[in-house]
């Protein structure tokens, strides 16, 4: 599933791209693999309510400016499409799946940049330090990744551990 009415790749300065993966999560909870799709079903309809609440989906008449949405790829093809991606000297957005892909994109786009802003939508700030790898690690693991500085913008979130 693609966004609706997205430019083409050369006219783009943002490229939107899914990774449906959720290999990484250790949760009893399962489905972060379809975020992509819903989130890119979500962004195109508006809802409305009748009198009963019942959910009418209406499709949106967006213009997303200059993005271009490649679609999902495998988790193991994003180091890769990020670096391309910012090569091209676009802005690569990642919709995700779980936190194991988090930094394998940021890996790709350090290879091409020394610095770079996140912006992280999560309810969790995800800054345990010392797991390795560990989900609620990922924005300390990507902070400490060797000879970069990430400035990292958390978005949506409302439960902070002590510990973070």
């Amino acid at each position: 599933m693609k966004f609706p009415n997205s430019t083409g790749l050369k006219k783009a300065d943002v490229i939107l791209v899914g990774v449906p993966d959720e290999s990484g999560s250790r949760s009893y909870r399962k489905g972060s693999s379809e975020a992509p799709d819903f989130i890119r079903k979500i962004a195109s309809e508006r809802d409305v309510f009748g009198e009963r609440k019942e959910r009418f989906a209406y499709p949106l008449k967006c213009n997303y400016g200059k993005l271009h949405d490649i679609g999902n790829i495998k988790k193991d093809a994003l180091r890769e499409a990020n670096t391309k991606t910012r090569r091209m000297g676009k802005v690569p957005i990642v919709l995700g799946g779980d936190h194991s892909i988090t930094y394998e994109s940021l890996r790709g786009v350090l290879a091409v940049d020394d610095s770079i802003s996140v912006i992280y939508f999560d309810a969790h700030p995800d800054m345990v330090c010392g797991k390795g790898h560990y989900y609620g690690s990922v924005v300390y693991d990507a902070v400490e990744l060797e000879g970069n500085r990430i400035t990292v913008n958390l978005v949506g979130t409302r439960a902070v551990e002590a510990q973070e």
